[in-house]
């Protein structure tokens, strides 16, 4: 018995301590439960909307579908577009009514993104129809304002399928008061294609072609034509012709468009001679060789319009336009001249598209005989509708009488202008004049000082009249350290009635989409709707404009938080530092500090040359093919990198902030030992050492400044005034963190003036 109860006892014992299978078992359970725990817990701080999306539940109502819209956007941001569908249904169906708009038009973008991709692949007509059907269910239902965006693009998957009629049934479709510009110009291109392709009606594609001014809407029609398939315009030989001359845009031969045209030319013959859509062809392909050849029949074609004023002058126009093109200013100057004389008995003609053409006719006085065009500066002067519209062909003149030593003229036209020029042209000419006098180049009459004054006395709205003001305010010692200076030194200081909300009363239903977006950290598509917005005459209040940029910079949209505000504040000024450093911020402080220390440069110069290279986005490309934060070359990158002992296995490694900032820190300062001052090294940095070398050279006798003057690439010119400007900003900003420097580097860039 006491045996049988010892060997229970220890079974018992046995099945009531743990195996080492157990334990196991449990610990790997405790283990996921502790990982899955963290990862609930890591994904709320890294996704904020699911706490949106759990506060939801709590919600009720539009409430309930205004957070579920957010929660849409953030899922669609990570990726995840089928949970971003299912959201954005539910938020159409549930939330506000701005939001519901709002959730459809981005539901429809989803579904228009789908449709486009089966239609292109053309293997699925099935698919590309169901989603096209669900397009159309977006647009139908509750009666809420007409959204012409999603309208657009269920119009555009309709062409891609050759549903004609289905477009011009939608025509009825009455327009909203915020109806955007672009989407108006999209619905009537495809109207008009709709009734060609249907037989209806040829004349308004025609017209559908060209804008207000007579340019050809350009990649958007033969985006919108492309996807309609190729288009059989043999009925009208003139609609042939420019039907081909817009598929051509996207690389068709151009011999084989010309010629077509040429041809439309010959059987329509007055017809379309001088009309908008012959002058918008006649710029389209009017090059090389074949802009002669244009240049004779648009010649042939004068004596069918001598009697209509209008198309004669668009006709004269065209065909100075093509002399102009191809390199005869003579005749081009003597047609536009003739043009504008008959154009001044049209009624017709707007006063841009006047300005216009005297703009070509005194360009190409310009190129044919820049004294002729310094002494016809007063004529200029009483034509101009928009003095802006002509800084840059007052430019060229400029450049070309500063590169054949013109001080008089230079000096004659500084003194012609008035007060009502814009800052840009004037302060330049100000300030060469003002220092002819100041290096006996034109004799001292007492002007000097007077005009160094003007430019101060100019608006400082755009770089090149912010750095003649610094230059200008350098050469009298106006302001030797900082006490003399303050931020509407460099922008125009923002009136006190810009505080108020001009337009937002007007749009109230779009602000809460926009407010609601910022709030949620959707910035980027803020500004978007912000943009879309002000195309339609909303002007935003300075507390939007300023919340706005603010979350682009704090998301790392730099690029767009410097470009939007600096239009803004252009126009209508800033109130304080606080809002200049929206326009000059420091990212990336560490490394910005880490390099400029190593390599001995001065830290505000480089954040300088960051900030104009590339706005601090770090995975920018130029049109060239220039990489990252300091845009360099991949093959000048490798080869700094070499010499630093560094490797870059791939382009895709010059967008790692500390590498691109360290190389380009190396680079600028080799340039710097092998060039005799910093704006020399800044301006090989941006057009090439051998080039800047062969420049100085054929310019040894001028000092600093006015060599930057001559310097024939205007990309790098003006690279140079956006350097100082952006120097000086910086140090004026930050001066805390270096006190001990200059606050004005006039000096530095330019030692020998």
């Amino acid at each position: 018995m006491d045996k049988l109860r010892k060997k229970t006892t220890s079974k018992i014992q046995i099945l009531s301590l743990p195996s080492k299978k157990y334990l196991f078992r449990r610990n790997s359970l405790l283990f996921l439960l502790f990982l899955f725990l963290f990862f609930i817990l890591w994904t709320s701080a890294l996704y904020p909307s699911r706490d949106i999306e759990t506060a939801s539940v709590r919600l009720s109502g539009e409430a309930k579908g205004d957070a579920l819209f957010f929660v849409a956007m953030d899922q669609l941001r990570c990726g995840e577009q089928i949970n971003a569908e299912n959201f954005f249904i539910k938020a159409s169906n549930l939330a506000s009514p701005e939001f519901r708009r709002e959730a459809r038009y981005r539901l429809g973008l989803l579904y228009f993104d789908q449709a486009q991709k089966a239609s292109a692949a053309g293997k699925n007509g099935e698919q590309a129809r169901a989603l096209l059907h669900k397009l159309v269910s977006l647009s139908a239902g509750e009666k809420i304002d007409p959204d012409l965006r999603l309208l657009t693009m269920i119009n555009e998957a309709r062409s891609s399928l050759g549903l004609w009629m289905d477009i011009l049934a939608s025509m009825g479709q009455t327009r909203p008061h915020d109806a955007d510009p672009a989407s108006c110009q999209s619905l009537s291109l495809t109207w008009a294609l709709a009734q060609y392709e249907t037989g209806q009606e040829a004349s308004s594609l025609l017209q559908s072609f060209v804008s207000n001014d007579g340019e050809l809407t350009g990649e958007r029609l033969t985006a919108i034509i492309n996807s309609g398939g190729p288009l059989h315009l043999s009925r009208d030989r003139a609609i042939q012709a420019i039907a081909d001359l817009l598929l051509a845009l996207n690389g068709d031969s151009r011999k084989e468009v010309l010629s077509t045209f040429l041809i439309a030319i010959r059987d329509a013959g007055a017809t379309i001679a001088g009309t908008p859509l012959y002058l918008s062809a006649v710029r389209s392909c009017g090059y090389g060789s074949d802009a002669g050849l244009l240049f004779d029949h648009t010649l042939e074609l004068l004596p069918f319009v001598e009697h209509v004023p209008e198309r004669k002058a668009a006709l004269l126009e065209a065909a100075g336009f093509l002399a102009r093109r191809a390199g005869q200013y003579d005749d081009a100057f003597s047609l536009f001249d003739e043009a504008v004389d008959s154009a001044t008995e049209v009624t017709s003609f707007d006063s841009l598209h006047m300005q216009r053409m005297v703009w070509y006719r005194f360009d190409s006085l310009v190129h044919a005989d820049p004294q002729s065009a310094a002494s016809a500066i007063p004529q200029l002067l009483g034509n101009m509708v928009d003095p802006r519209y002509f800084d840059d062909t007052l430019d060229s003149l400029l450049d070309e009488l500063l590169r054949q030593r013109e001080w008089p003229l230079i000096d004659t036209i500084a003194r012609s202008f008035g007060r009502d020029l814009p800052a840009a042209s004037a302060s330049r000419y100000y300030y060469l004049a003002a220092r002819g006098r100041q290096l006996a180049l034109l004799p001292e009459d007492g002007m000097q000082e007077a005009l160094f004054r003007r430019i101060l006395d100019l608006p400082p709205s755009g770089t090149t009249a912010r750095y003649y003001r610094i230059l200008a305010a350098s050469a009298l010692e106006r302001f030797p350290d900082e006490e003399g200076t303050d931020y509407a030194f460099f922008y125009p200081a923002a009136e006190a009635r810009d505080e108020a909300v001009q337009g937002e009363p007007a749009f109230p239903c779009c602000m809460r989409v926009v407010r609601g977006l910022l709030d949620h950290g959707f910035s980027l598509e803020a500004e978007k709707e912000l943009s879309r917005l002000e195309s339609c005459g909303f002007l935003p209040s300075r507390g939007l404009i300023i919340d706005t940029v603010k979350g682009l910079s704090r998301e790392g949209h730099h690029l767009e938080a410097i470009r939007r505000f600096d239009r803004f504040a252009n126009e209508r000024g800033i109130s304080g530092n606080e809002e200049l450093r929206i326009l000059y911020p420091r990212p990336f402080r560490a490394y910005v500090h880490e390099v400029t220390e190593r390599e001995g440069l001065e830290e505000n110069l480089f954040y300088a040359l960051v900030r104009e290279e590339s706005h601090f986005t770090p995975d920018i490309y130029s049109h060239v093919g220039a990489v990252g934060l300091s845009q360099l070359m991949p093959a000048t990158a490798r080869d700094v990198a070499g010499r630093m002992g560094l490797k870059i296995p791939s382009n895709e490694d010059l967008h790692d902030p500390r590498l691109n900032l360290s190389i380009g820190a190396w680079y600028l300062a080799h340039l710097a030992g092998r060039t005799d001052n910093i704006s020399e090294a800044l301006f090989a940095y941006n057009g090439g050492l051998t080039r800047l070398r062969r420049w100085r050279s054929s310019n040894s006798d001028l000092p600093d400044d006015l060599f930057a003057e001559t310097i024939p690439f205007a990309e790098t010119q003006y690279y140079g005034r956006k350097l100082l400007v952006s120097t000086t900003i910086y140090r004026y900003l930050y001066r805390a963190d270096s006190p001990e420097g200059p606050l004005w580097p006039v000096d530095t860039f330019f030692p020998k003036r």
